[in-house]
């Protein structure tokens, strides 16, 4: 069996966030599960500074991805997700590819 493999992208310099880690852990690992789900070797991270905000992108498969509508809020690990980043004033917007189960997740954070 092959192991999965996550290019990671990280923007030069450092940046901080303030807020609760473990909640935060706990909702970015469920977006790289829900990205999982594409059950496709094609998942990729991105981390950079956005102006005032941390922008970090998951996204699971090829896209192109398109929004999801507002009544769909995604599986119970997308909406605890949502509920964490909104708890830290931040933002979740989530996209889907018509043709499959891929997903691109953005979160935006403030920065401390």
């Amino acid at each position: 069996a092959t192991e999965a493999r996550i290019p990671i992208t990280l923007s030069s310099g450092s940046f901080i966030i303030e807020g609760d880690e473990a909640r935060l852990r706990q909702a970015i690992a469920s977006l790289l599960n829900e990205a999982r789900a594409a059950q496709t070797p094609d998942v990729s991270i991105d981390l950079r500074r956005d102006g005032p905000n941390a922008k970090l992108t998951v996204t699971g498969g090829v896209g192109p991805f398109i929004p999801m509508p507002p009544d769909d809020r995604g599986g119970v690990g997308v909406e605890l997700a949502r509920v964490i980043i909104h708890a830290h004033h931040g933002s979740l917007d989530q996209r889907r590819s018509a043709a499959s189960k891929a997903a691109r997740f953005v979160v935006e954070l403030p920065l401390s």
